[in-house]
Formats: structure tokens, C-alpha cells, sequence
């Protein structure tokens, strides 16, 4: 979910409701500025955490277009940054600073401005009716009591609440066709302490398509499971592409936290516009980045990676996990989970066709996954 902000710096204007920059003088008309979406994407994020050092591929993941393939690389991150000093010009290397190979901060004074978003979201959640079904569901067609939920956060918040009713209807899981998906993590936590990039959280990015079957689609309730470490926070992203037209749906979050679930953190993200019955197909791609993800792999040499994903009675749907750990890590091999996720290991060629591992990584994959109905997309992992 993007700022709803204005961020003026050194002579230049970004406002991000529009995904707009402009350059401005005393006297002087702005002038906008013509960049690409991920170099604006990139300067929010640089702007937002302008108190510590970025990390290029962290920049990456959040600025990149979902729309378009592709993989992280020391080249890519190096064209990113360069073409963001460009539409700086004079100055762009005072506002982005090199701190280290690959590490960079924005480090120009910044005033900011809060805007007020369109309402087209809050009025679509306002007209909230929940009726109960034949079948005894919850139909929703919004939610209830919005002004309540619409908050930066609401912490111990039962998920079965009037959240609950969105949950449990109306969302992605329930209401889509999938066509195919992935999940891939980049275990940055099993780096040897001192090694660069071994404080920065492991990456895990959800991939997949689908249309929608005959109701709309509101939100999306997207979750991650790992032991909470004091003082260590998550972030999520997630982006919505209408891959007939190429246009990005915008989205907003509300982080859910289950008094029940202590290890599970959730984000319900809606839509806006709503999702029309029997349309797509639509990507969605989800980049958290987590603290310690995958630490059981260090400290016990086993772990598991599963995903949850509906499907309709009878059908398939191509499901590929990948992981990329440390090249001096010890070995790690991927295994079904007996009786639930038949599959097989990658072949080099079909690993390399989701990119290159980054630098210093090596990839394992598992393709193939056909579970049981109603189980989980998933692999057990251990080291060796």
C-alpha cells in the first residue's frame, strides 16, 4: 500500500495519489517529469525509510511492475538507482547517498504533506450488508462498521469478527479461478553473521493468476507464519495487475492480528475498483519481507514451506516453490509432504525459467504439486 502523501525535496515535487513528479522554482511553473513507475515506486520507498540504509534489491522488489517478468540482479539494481539519480539530475547523488556496495539512503531534508485519498474506497466499503445464505455462509457485499476498521492497525482483533464475515466470503480464496502460482523465499537469515546482507529479513514473494468466478471479489486476506522476535517487524506489498489491460488496481491493507494465532500475522488488502464477476485474468503478487523466516533450517536443519490455495472440486492448478539459500549454507533438499503433496524436484532448466538466484544464492525447486483436496501447496525441508 502506497503513502497517501506529498514529499517535496530539492527543488522537486512528488505527489504519490497520482504517482506524479514534478520540478519546481521560485516563479516557476512545474514541470512534470517524465519516469517510469517503478522509478517513482523507488523514490516512495527511499523517501519512506530515508532513516536507515536500503538495501538494492529490498528497493527492487518493492518498485519493481509486477506486470513484467523478471529477477533481481547487481546490474538491475545498479540501473535502478542510477536511472533515479538521472531524473534528479544535479542532484541526484546528494539526495541518494552510497553508503556501501549496493546499500543506499535518501538523505535530503523532506516536507511532507497528507493527502486525502478518493473516496471510492470508503464509499464502497460503506455500503456494507452481510445476510446470511441458504447454505448458512455469510454473503458480504462490503463490511460493516467501516470507520472502525479502516486504521493504520487494530491489534487482537478476533479474525471471526465482522472481518470475519469477509474472511469467510467474499474474497480471492473463495470466489476465483487460479490458473497457476508460486511462492519463492530468499533465506537471507542463513547468511553467516557478518556476511553482507546477513541482518536484512528473508523475502518471500506469492505469485499467482486467476479470474473471477460469479460473484465480485472485494479483498484478499493474505497471511505469514513465523515465531515473532522481539522488536522485528514485517512488511507486506501487494500488487494487483488486470493483465488484459496492463493496469494496476489500486489497493489498501489492514493489518489483522488473531489473539489465537500469535505466530500468524494477517493483512486483509481490498480492491478498489471491486473485482467484476467473470472477468480477468489478474496477477497478484505479494512481496513480504520477514524477519527469520526460514531460522528452524539453522538452528534444527528442517523447516517447511506451504502455501494455502482453494481451488474449485477437480481442479489442477500449477503450483511451483522455490527456495534460494546461502551457496555456504549447508546442503538443503526438498520432500513431499507424505500423503498430502505429491511432486517432483525441479530440473535446472525449469528452476532458471523463474531467474537467476541473486548473488552468492543457490535455488532448489519443487514442481508438480498435486495435493489432496483441501490440502495445502507445500514441501518439508531439510538440511543434510
Amino acid at each position: 500500500m502506497l503513502p497517501e502523501k506529498r514529499y517535496e525535496f530539492s527543488g522537486f515535487t512528488l505527489d504519490v495519489l497520482k504517482l506524479e513528479m514534478y520540478a519546481v522554482g521560485d516563479g516557476i511553473k512545474p514541470i512534470r517529469l517524465q519516469a517510469r513507475l517503478q522509478v517513482l515506486r523507488a523514490f516512495i520507498y527511499l523517501i519512506e525509510n530515508r532513516d536507515r540504509v536500503v538495501d538494492a534489491e529490498e528497493l527492487w522488489s518493492f518498485a519493481r511492475e509486477a506486470s513484467k517478468p523478471g529477477s533481481y540482479s547487481d546490474e538491475v539494481g545498479r540501473t535502478l538507482i542510477y536511472d533515479c539519480r538521472s531524473l534528479l539530475g544535479d542532484a541526484g547523488k546528494q539526495c541518494i547517498r552510497s553508503i556501501a556496495p549496493k546499500l543506499y539512503r535518501f538523505v535530503c531534508d523532506v516536507k511532507e504533506t497528507r493527502l486525502v485519498a478518493s473516496p471510492t474506497i470508503g464509499s464502497n466499503l460503506a455500503q456494507v450488508t452481510a445476510e446470511r445464505g441458504s447454505d448458512n455462509r455469510v454473503l458480504v457485499s462490503g463490511i460493516e462498521n467501516v470507520a472502525g476498521l479502516m486504521k493504520d492497525a487494530f491489534a487482537e482483533l478476533p479474525i471471526m469478527d465482522q472481518l470475519g464475515k469477509v474472511y469467510e466470503a467474499q474474497h480471492i480464496d473463495r470466489h476465483s479461478d487460479y490458473i497457476n502460482g508460486s511462492l519463492t523465499v530468499t533465506a537471507r537469515c542463513l547468511l553467516n553473521a557478518g556476511e553482507p546482507e546477513s541482518d536484512l529479513p528473508d523475502l518471500v514473494h506469492y505469485s499467482a493468476k486467476f479470474k473471477t468466478l460469479e460473484h465480485p471479489i472485494y479483498c484478499r486476506c493474505l497471511s505469514v507464519s513465523v515465531p515473532r522476535t522481539n522488536g522485528s517487524k514485517e512488511t507486506m506489498n501487494c500488487t494487483l495487475i488486470d493483465l488484459d489491460t496492463g493496469t494496476e488496481i489500486s489497493t489498501t491493507s489492514i493489518p489483522v492480528r488473531s489473539r489465537h494465532a500469535s505466530s500468524r500475522r494477517e493483512w486483509l488488502v481490498f480492491f478498489d475498483p471491486v473485482l467484476p464477476p467473470n472477468s480477468g485474468p489478474f496477477r497478484i503478487d505479494v512481496q513480504y519481507l520477514v524477519p527469520g523466516f526460514l531460522r528452524p533450517l539453522k538452528e534444527n536443519g528442517k523447516d517447511e514451506l506451504t502455501h494455502y490455495l482453494r481451488r474449485a472440486p477437480g481442479r489442477r492448478v500449477n503450483f511451483d516453490i522455490i527456495l534460494y539459500a546461502p551457496a555456504s549454507f549447508r546442503r538443503i533438499v526438498m520432500l513431499p509432504k507424505v500423503g498430502r503433496t505429491p511432486g517432483r524436484p525441479m530440473t535446472p532448466l525449469e528452476l532458471i525459467s523463474h531467474g537467476p538466484p541473486p548473488p552468492r544464492f543457490r535455488g532448489i525447486g519443487w514442481t508438480d504439486i498435486v495435493p489432496d483436496e483441501g490440502a495445502d501447496y507445500g514441501v518439508d525441508l531439510k538440511c543434510e
